[in-house]
């Protein structure tokens, strides 16, 4: 751990030190799973201080004692929260410029780290935490790689769950337990779309009850060690009509594009304004509603975007190559595969067939 922290430092070289603190779930700081390497827990209103050096010191409730012990760094155990506070005041002592994750961190985590380090100055490093953690080690790379091969498996697998009648919720729950049994700690997200619900990126599966003729978009992935995965397959129930082949054409030659296009020392923003090129060259201009892709990691949308503003890539990145096409009552075709940026072409995590399948 100490070449992340030391990596995050690197970027912020006039701190003292840095601190990373969990509220209650939801509101954990993935930023604190990253410096200490643990992948069990939740750490709730404990923390962790780092030094430039790379020194850890974590701070964990009683009830997490055991699963801390395997980040081998000083733990300091607390079992009410004064006590926790005295910990981190502890810490704290002498350091007059803490840098802080502002963007994981609640007000009232704010105010506690003003009462333990009175005097102190702040400084919000969120975006050197996002940059640090976009470069994957070869353990997290590991990880990314096993949550994508189980959600792979379950893409290669999950048509022939695919029934007429059957709800969204049904499918979701099939997604989940496969994952499950192939060996995730657990199913991220998984959102099952019937016909023209598929044309909402975002939305999250219901009752919708599946119709011969409609696409059945599938959007899920898996948590590895708190990596996760992030796949989507777009089906089509019976077979294709002519403008669902369209559709589904126009963005697997989308991804395509990008896919020829990435690679270390390209801006990032090169690749999506080659998708929207793409998009638009197949008669669907305007239909892709959001970004070719995000970062992925201890987080599903980890902070980098394939947007319109500069990112330039760099080695061992990860993110997700997503193009989509949606219209409004009729329904959306997306394709989603997960990548490593290396020199040359991108090396694909998730390896399930993109084709168009007609169930």
């Amino acid at each position: 751990m100490k070449q992340r922290i030391r990596r995050l430092f690197s970027r912020s070289p006039d701190l003292d030190c840095a601190v990373f603190l969990n509220a209650v779930e939801p509101h954990l700081d993935m930023a604190f799973f990253y410096v200490t390497g643990l992948s069990n827990g939740l750490f709730e209103g404990g923390g962790a201080v780092i030094t430039p050096d790379g020194g850890l010191d974590i701070v964990s409730s009683k009830l997490e004692e055991e699963s801390g012990k395997r980040s081998r760094a000083p733990l300091h155990i607390f079992r009410k929260v004064a006590e926790a506070d005295a910990h981190f005041t502890a810490l704290l002592a002498g350091r007059r410029k803490i840098g802080i994750n502002a963007e994981e961190l609640t007000h009232a985590g704010h105010q506690r780290i003003k009462r333990c380090a009175p005097g102190a100055t702040l400084v919000d490093i969120s975006q050197q935490v996002r940059e640090a953690r976009a470069v994957k080690d070869a353990s997290e790379i590991a990880a990314l790689g096993r949550a994508c091969a189980i959600a792979s498996e379950v893409a290669r697998e999950i048509p022939a769950k695919v029934k007429t009648g059957m709800k969204e919720y049904e499918l979701a729950a099939e997604m989940a337990c496969l994952l499950q049994r192939k060996g995730a700690e657990r199913p991220n997200f998984t959102i099952v779309q019937f016909g023209p619900n598929s044309a909402e990126p975002h939305y999250l599966g219901g009752d919708a009850v599946l119709r011969k003729g409609q696409f059945v978009l599938l959007d899920f992935g898996c948590v590895v060690r708190k990596y996760n995965s992030d796949i989507t397959r777009t089906f089509i129930v019976g077979k294709a009509d002519a403008e669902q082949k369209r559709m589904h054409a126009a963005v697997a030659g989308a991804q395509q594009a990008a896919l020829d296009l990435i690679r270390a020392g390209r801006d990032a923003s090169e690749v999506h304004s080659a998708v929207v090129a793409s998009v638009a060259r197949s008669g669907f201009e305007g239909r892709m509603t959001h970004w070719t892709g995000h970062s992925l990691g201890l987080a599903t949308h980890d902070g980098m975007r394939f947007a319109d503003y500069p990112l330039r890539l760099e080695r061992n990145m990860v993110f997700t190559v997503e193009p989509g096409v949606y219209i409004p009552g009729l329904g959306g075709v997306r394709i989603e595969d997960d990548v490593v940026v290396t020199a040359g072409r991108p090396r694909l995590l998730t390896d399930a067939p993109r084709e168009l399948i007609e169930l």
